[in-house]
């Protein structure tokens, strides 16, 4: 099913005479026992386990393996918590980015031990510290359905 990308929540803003390049993404929110969240900390900030599609990937498939290259976790991916667009200038490269991304609940299979850049941070801090605003967006959704 072809997913209407307009009907979505868009974050950041455009900038001018800069191409834009479509990049589709998907991304965990990971929560554990005492509900806190599972984040990644990069040099650019904190983001959702998560990244870019590569090639065929379903968006479950590309969370798995993000999520393992970055936290050194396992998930188990579960439903569809919503989908936005997030606008990345990058004018280092000279493009732009519209971040076509899907946000996923998902847990940590049991099999094994969170290590890498992740770490876990209490929702409230995560919302106020995640970079992405869609990111902090997709955090409020599912606090709000539970």
């Amino acid at each position: 099913m072809a997913v209407d990308w307009s009907a979505v929540p868009v974050f950041g803003s455009r900038a001018a005479g800069f191409p834009y390049v479509i990049r589709p993404s998907a991304y965990a929110i990971v929560r554990n026992r005492v509900g806190a969240v599972l984040v990644v900390r990069t040099q650019r900030g904190l983001f959702l386990p998560g990244g870019g599609i590569e090639g065929a990937e379903t968006s479950a498939s590309a969370v798995s393996r993000e999520a393992n290259e970055e936290c050194a976790v396992g998930l188990q991916v579960g439903p569809l918590v919503g989908r936005a667009v997030e606008i990345v200038s990058a004018p280092d490269e000279g493009t732009c980015f519209e971040k076509r991304s899907e946000f996923f609940e998902a847990s940590v299979l049991p099999s094994v031990n969170a290590a890498g850049n992740g770490l876990w941070m209490a929702v409230p801090e995560a919302l106020r510290d995640l970079r992405p605003e869609s990111h902090r967006w997709a955090l409020r959704q599912l606090r709000s359905a539970t």
